[in-house]
């Protein structure tokens, strides 16, 4: 009974988000929405609600509110992405933490650089780069309830006198049962983003995130199947589903699909992925396909947690 109050409240959290006054029909700052974990991208981002099995070292980019029921102490990785090969030949490096203080707190940090190919401006080449720094604070209000909220600065330097820079900000909402999870809150809400050329500022456009995952073990089988679901302010839409299978949590084998509307900053697209454990060290790479956008894209992964 107490369990379906806890999902309750937090699909009316998810959907009380909606009512927000934001107006935007564009993606500013579009990055900023990235999926920057090899672990959850290789679910198709079903999996944010995730603890166990998760890499909550991007919680920073991801849910923060995850954190202060993590099973270690604290989680940090690197991660490089090769993003859509054939179309942009992005390069995406990311290095984050998280960090468990007692049993009710939590701490994010996190570091992003996306790094375009090069181009000739005012007849001198330039390379364009997004970029983003943020952390967050999380902490359990309840023994399977907890709150977060990551902050983050994200920058678009997009001509070499041009940037265009704004404050974005999540607040999530967590269940955390012994073998169930629910999340629910906004992410990319915050004040207007502004430019060095031009006094307009743009709105940045909130979305409305609800994910759920299961953890069934038998024996030294870890089965997670995870569903999730977005609602941007510009009326943009997504789902997702996706699972991961692990055996005695060592070894992980990965897929999802994603199925978003035409708009959304990421596009339809089936994801495949593997990983290993060990001794706290983890390794994981993430493909992502079927779809022209983002061109098979490919991310791996680094990280240790104690």
């Amino acid at each position: 009974m107490m369990r379906g109050r806890y999902i309750l409240a937090l699909v009316l959290c998810a959907l009380a988000a909606v009512r927000l006054a934001a107006q935007s029909t564009d993606n500013v700052l579009p990055f900023v929405a990235m999926d920057r974990d090899p672990v959850n991208a290789a679910l198709a981002g079903a999996a944010s609600s995730a603890v166990s099995g998760a890499d909550l070292s991007c919680a920073a980019f991801g849910n923060p509110a995850a954190v202060p029921f993590m099973d270690r102490h604290f989680a940090i990785g690197v991660n490089y992405a090769m993003w859509a090969p054939s179309v942009w030949k992005d390069h995406v490096v990311n290095a984050g933490g998280a960090f468990k203080i007692g049993k009710w707190f939590g701490l994010t940090v996190g570091f992003a650089r996306d790094m375009h190919a090069e181009e000739i401006y005012n007849g001198k080449p330039f390379k364009p780069y997004d970029m983003v720094i943020g952390g967050g604070l999380a902490f359990s209000i309840a023994k399977c309830v907890g709150v977060g909220v990551n902050i983050k600065y994200a920058q678009q330097q997009m001509m070499s006198d041009y940037r265009l820079w704004g404050v974005s900000m999540d607040a999530f909402l967590q269940y955390h049962g012994k073998d169930f999870n629910v999340m629910a809150g906004v992410s990319n809400f915050g004040p207007k983003a502004q430019s060095t050329v031009v006094p307009t500022k743009y709105a940045l456009v909130p979305v409305a995130r609800l994910s759920g995952d299961y953890v069934a073990r038998v024996g030294i089988v870890h089965l997670q199947p995870a569903l999730s679901a977005e609602f941007a302010f510009n009326r943009e839409w997504a789902v997702a589903a996706g699972f991961q299978l692990g055996l005695k949590d060592i070894g992980w084998v990965r897929a999802g699909y994603r199925y978003a509307s035409a708009g959304s900053v990421m596009p339809s697209h089936l994801s495949l992925g593997a990983g290993a454990t060990f001794y706290g060290v983890r390794l994981s790479a993430t493909f992502l396909t079927a779809n022209k956008e983002i061109g098979n894209t490919f991310l791996i992964g680094l990280g240790y947690s104690f």
